[in-house]
């Protein structure tokens, strides 16, 4: 009787494997492509605080049906399974949940009854793991994601921005691209096990894209280094030795490594294969002969995994964003800076590479007359596109560039900076933008100027009186072929900056909580006479309540005349309101100031900033913008700061955009 006991639990045991062993992950959509979109009152059409698109696909392989209900998810997002008939997944079949069931059904077209949720948290864009687990609370299955490298990097949305990419966002609109299992029996941490969906998107309760038994092997790491003792950066001279690893070697045979040196001016180079030697355990080794400095070398990992020789890392699906193809085609490569012995004083030396053909570019984007829009009508539109074909000259628009520091290689995109009434080819002055995933110095965009060391010292008052200020700092700029030019380095003012902003003030009050980020509104506005003046969609950004004008909008004059830097579903409502609520609390208009002393205006007034306003923040910035404007009454720009609690500061200067006052 007691082994035949022993025996059924045995049994029972196994059953009990076989079913946690037949539920996997087999899809996670953490970051899908949500483009802004506001409704006719300025409010959003949808709260984007958090991506709501988001969904995670569990597969059952058993040849049974699986009752998960009293299972859970756990990690990045929290979802315990109902006690009903939805929590069964059949033979085979699917299961969706997501964090907004009902929008999701709707995007992609399935019954509501077919997708659970909503979950709480959020499969955070930078990373996370997902946690399946059973009733008695047993983890089965866990994945530990990354947007970087070796992971399938397009599904963190599309990979990167339309800036870089070409791509058209706008067609994947609540969609994207996702992360699709490939092997339902191979371990779910391995990057080889996941590739990212078709560009035409996830597939929400239906098969994966690409199915394998054994998913193909891809690199897992790499690297290059002087030969002779392992250093980076590169010197001129030096052969260089690139390494990669494998994550596994079944089926792999012919491991080449590609690269060329690139010719900033040039889609042509000629591209030299070499064969890479096994050093064990997946490991394999080439050296790269050594160059002259100032070079780029791109290279790139090339192997049969089966199906003939292939690009295998960067991989296919990874976002293509260096023009270097045959008649300047986008793709996807490592690389290399070999890097010149100097001497310098300053943080930071910079070598940064653009096309003579783009410097035109750059030089025309500026150049026409008006600047930022293409008629001085009150009905002109922008020089942005979709107002104007892409060909044409943009007011903001950038070309590709290669940015160098420390023996490192960035693509980015570069455009001259400053105001409509500072911004020249002339001024040398500089916004470069970074891939999302490949920041520099934990931000995408900084500027590099010539500001005076005066700026910077003001710059550094903010903070230490505890403003959001971006960081500067002095910088060695090689552009092309010129001889140094120092610049300084300045972070922008965005979501980025007050995010560190806020961490830093948590730092230094132990025990408080992180305050949630708000958002900084910049105005970019005129100097012109009146509200209705003749620049499109901007106007006199004094503050003043914002009219129609020809064929804009109130709330579009709004948002071109002070840019939401951060958070820009939230649209130009909240400063419209700020604005509009300011002048109905005083009683009075721009147009005829009529400040009473009547006690009860005075107390409705007061009450009103209480509310509104963060008073401290206001006074002690606008005791710094007061000190700034005597040592330079260079014409600046001002940004308003809203906080996560609603109440609104008024922010430090940006020296190269012109406040609609004219600076004092």
């Amino acid at each position: 009787m007691a082994a035949w006991l022993g025996l059924g639990l045995l049994l029972l045991g196994m059953a009990s494997n076989c079913v946690h062993a037949s539920i996997v992950v087999s899809e996670i959509h953490y970051h899908p492509v949500e483009i802004a979109a506001v409704n006719s009152d300025g409010t959003p059409v949808l709260d984007l605080s958090r991506d709501i698109h988001e969904f995670v696909e569990l597969q059952n392989t058993g040849a049974g049906a699986v009752d998960l209900s009293g299972w859970s998810l756990a990690g990045g997002v929290r979802f315990t399974f109902p006690t009903n008939s939805a929590s069964v997944i059949s033979p085979g079949g699917f299961r969706v949940i997501a964090r907004a069931p009902a929008r999701l059904a709707s995007v992609y077209g399935l019954p509501e009854s077919d997708v659970l949720g909503p979950y709480s948290g959020t499969l955070a864009n930078g990373g996370d793991t997902v946690r399946v687990r059973d009733a008695a609370g047993t983890t089965v299955e866990s994945v530990t994601y990354s947007p970087n490298f070796p992971w399938a990097q397009s599904a963190d949305a599309l990979g990167a921005s339309d800036l870089f990419t070409g791509l058209d966002s706008e067609a994947h609109q609540y969609k994207g691209r996702s992360l699709q299992r490939v092997s339902v029996t191979w371990s779910a941490d391995d990057p080889a096990n996941w590739l990212a969906s078709p560009a035409t998107g996830p597939t929400p309760g239906g098969p994966q894209a690409v199915t394998r038994d054994v998913p193909k092997p891809v690199i897992v790491a790499q690297s290059a280094t002087q030969t002779s003792d392992g250093a980076i950066p590169v010197r001129g001279g030096n052969e260089v030795t690139v390494r990669c690893t494998w994550s596994g070697t079944k089926s792999l045979s012919g491991v080449q490594l590609e690269y060329f040196k690139d010719d900033i001016n040039s889609t042509s180079e000629t591209r030299v294969l070499v064969p890479m030697t096994a050093m064990g355990g997946g490991r394999y080794s080439a050296v790269i002969p050594g160059q002259a400095d100032r070079s780029i070398v791109r290279y790139r990992f090339v192997a049969d995994r089966g199906s003939g020789p292939e690009v295998v890392s960067p991989r296919a699906d990874d976002p293509q964003v260096a023009p270097v193809g045959s008649g300047g085609i986008r793709e996807s490569w490592f690389a290399y800076f070999v890097t010149p012995v100097r001497a310098t004083s300053n943080a930071a030396i910079y070598d940064v590479f653009v096309p003579t053909a783009g410097l035109a570019v750059m030089a025309s984007n500026v150049s026409q007359n008006p600047k930022r829009v293409t008629a001085s009508t009150g009905s002109g539109v922008p020089r942005d596109t979709p107002y104007v074909a892409a060909a044409a000259p943009q007011w903001n628009g950038t070309v590709a560039a290669v940015f160098c520091s420390d023996g490192r290689v960035w693509d980015v995109r570069i455009r001259y900076h400053g105001s409509r009434y500072h911004r020249a080819s002339s001024n040398l002055s500089y916004k470069l933008h970074f891939l999302d995933h490949q920041p520099f110095n934990g931000q995408t965009a900084w500027f590099e100027t010539l500001h005076g060391t005066e700026f910077i010292e003001a710059q550094r008052l903010n903070r230490l009186v505890g403003l959001p200020a971006s960081r500067m700092r002095r910088v060695d700029w090689y552009l092309n072929s010129a001889a140094n030019l120092v610049h300084s380095e300045q972070g922008e003012y965005a979501g980025e900056m007050l995010d560190r902003w806020h961490e830093l003030q948590q730092q230094l009050n132990p025990g408080s909580e992180l305050e949630a980020t708000g958002e900084l509104y910049k105005n970019v506005g005129n100097r012109d006479a009146s509200q209705n003046t003749l620049e499109g969609p901007y106007t006199r950004g004094d503050s003043a309540p914002i009219t129609a004008n020809g064929s804009w909008t109130q709330l579009q004059r709004y948002d071109w005349t002070f840019t939401l830097q951060n958070h820009s579903w939230k649209g130009s409502a909240p400063i419209r309101d700020l604005i509009e609520g300011m002048w109905t609390a005083r009683g009075d208009s721009p147009v005829t100031h009529n400040v009473s002393t009547d006690a009860t205006r005075l107390q409705r007034t007061r009450e009103w900033f209480t509310t509104h306003w963060d008073i401290p923040t206001t006074l002690t910035s606008m005791a710094l913008l007061e000190w700034m404007s005597i040592w330079d009454d260079a014409a600046q720009n001002h940004f308003f700061w809203r906080r996560a609690d609603g109440r609104w500061a008024r922010l430090g200067w940006d020296y190269d955009s012109v406040m609609s006052t004219g600076g004092t």
